[in-house]
């Protein structure tokens, strides 16, 4: 912190002694900046030279547009899939019954990951992974900031829809890209976010559905899981060399969570 304050003092830094959550440190910041333009930037982020001036003028030609987002690098500068459908009964059900692995080109059998979609061109869609978005002032002033009740996951997700249900865009933007490290906050305690991965899952899929709807997603959730857990189980008692013994943790821990919310 001092460090901030020393290279750059005209940096407004706001501290919290807690960890606050996604949703409610960002809110902090958005309701005290006073630009026309939010920026959500998380730590692990690197912003390429230029990003942010091109992004802000992608949103001066596009006044149409709620949030933006830039193409999203691993730290090899593979591609790291950004765009999201909300997720439904129906892409949960392709992901269960393999639809999705069986047919990855069609956006009809895919799952809300849109592994279909090359992350090539300009797209608007349902969300956006919030690692790094940009998002209009006016617009937010509309659908709100983010919905506080999430912890971390998936308020990003609900933010998108909100965005899209009160007229805005969200798109997706190729021609820049930043690099997304990934795991700064979950690789010290694998477990304890996986659990609250699913449980913002849950929690967003029931803001918007009915308790049946609910029930059934549930149930597609714990088939889904229990059949990643069993695949990683059998590589482990095989020996296989792709057995991962963190991504076997964190299966577990989804899978118990998933079972003790019913």
């Amino acid at each position: 912190m001092a460090l901030v304050r020393e290279k750059y003092p005209l940096v407004q830094l706001i501290e919290s002694p807690t960890n606050l959550g996604f949703a409610k440190a960002n809110n902090l910041a958005m309701k005290k900046a006073r630009g026309r333009y939010f920026c959500l930037v998380n730590s692990d982020v690197i912003v390429f030279p230029g990003c942010l001036d091109a992004l802000a003028d992608y949103m001066d030609r596009n006044p149409k547009t709620g949030i933006v987002g830039p193409r999203i690098l691993n730290a090899n500068e593979s591609l790291q899939l950004s765009c999201r459908e909300f997720p439904t009964l129906w892409n949960k059900l392709c992901a269960v019954m393999g639809a999705a692995r069986v047919f990855p080109r069609s956006p009809r059998f895919s799952s809300e990951l849109m592994k279909w979609f090359a992350h090539d061109r300009e797209l608007a869609v349902d969300a956006l992974v919030a690692c790094f978005v940009m998002a209009r002032r006016a617009a937010v002033d509309e659908f709100g900031l983010l919905d506080e009740t999430f912890f971390m996951y998936y308020e990003d997700i609900d933010w998108g829809r909100r965005c899209n249900e009160a007229g805005w865009k969200v798109m997706f933007y190729p021609k820049v890209s930043s690099v997304h490290r990934g795991g700064a906050s979950s690789g010290h305690a694998p477990e304890r976010f996986a659990v609250e991965l699913q449980r913002a899952l849950l929690q967003v899929f029931a803001k918007y559905n009915s308790p049946f709807a609910c029930r059934l997603f549930w149930m597609m959730q714990v088939a889904r899981c229990s059949a990643f857990t069993a695949e990683e189980y059998a590589r482990k008692i095989s020996g296989r060399k792709s057995f991962d013994p963190i991504k076997h943790k964190r299966l577990k821990a989804s899978l118990r969570f998933l079972v003790s919310a019913r």
